[in-house]
């Protein structure tokens, strides 16, 4: 996924959940695009290079193992706040979460208003 500026448009869409420490945000893609793709924001207080970089690991590993039960054509923004580290099982358990919960707002958002009558 591209950098900061697309971090920032998806970020924008305030299509946002957290469960504990892990956050998301979702967008559509833009056209043309046929698969979701992750990004992952994890900055220093999270911890050192090797922890930031394990956490990075298993929360890519969870998406993969998620991906056929993803939704096509949406951007996702993984946000990580401070934690200990844990099982690859805990990050899919709170991509699952996280993924139902956005996708439900951006449903609700995107759901035709009701008419006036």
């Amino acid at each position: 996924m591209g950098g900061r500026g697309t971090f920032k448009l998806i970020l924008d869409q305030n299509l946002r959940s957290w469960d504990g420490p892990i956050g998301m945000s979702i967008a559509p893609s833009p056209e043309g695009v046929k698969i979701s793709r992750l990004g992952i924001s994890i900055g220093r207080p999270v911890g050192n290079a090797v922890k930031r970089n394990r956490i990075k690991r298993l929360l890519r590993e969870a998406f993969r193992a998620l991906r056929a039960d993803w939704p096509t054509a949406y951007d996702v923004v993984v946000l990580v706040k401070p934690h200990e580290t844990g099982p690859l099982s805990h990050y899919q358990k709170s991509l699952i979460n996280l993924k139902d919960r956005c996708l439900t707002k951006h449903q609700r958002r995107t759901a035709a208003p009701p008419s006036a009558g």
